[in-house]
């Protein structure tokens, strides 16, 4: 890049900088927001379905246990 010490050039320069900083900062935010809501998504909607899963799973172990299951409850 040539050394322009125009104003025009300058202005330009720093048009350049901070519009590459703002689309910088909006795909940022967007991977960020992305990221929340799949993480609040999995939090609220899937995880207290496998934990559900996973205790009807255990009382079902605990009241029909298998011959070779030694480790329930």
């Amino acid at each position: 890049m040539p050394n322009d010490s125009s104003p025009a050039g300058k202005l330009l320069t720093w048009f350049v900088v901070i519009l590459l900083a703002v689309v910088a900062f909006k795909v940022a935010t967007m991977l960020l927001g992305t990221l929340l809501g799949l993480s609040l998504y999995l939090l609220f909607n899937i995880v207290p379905i496998i934990i559900a899963v996973w205790l009807l799973m255990r009382v079902w172990r605990y009241f029909f246990p298998r011959h070779d299951d030694f480790d329930h409850a």
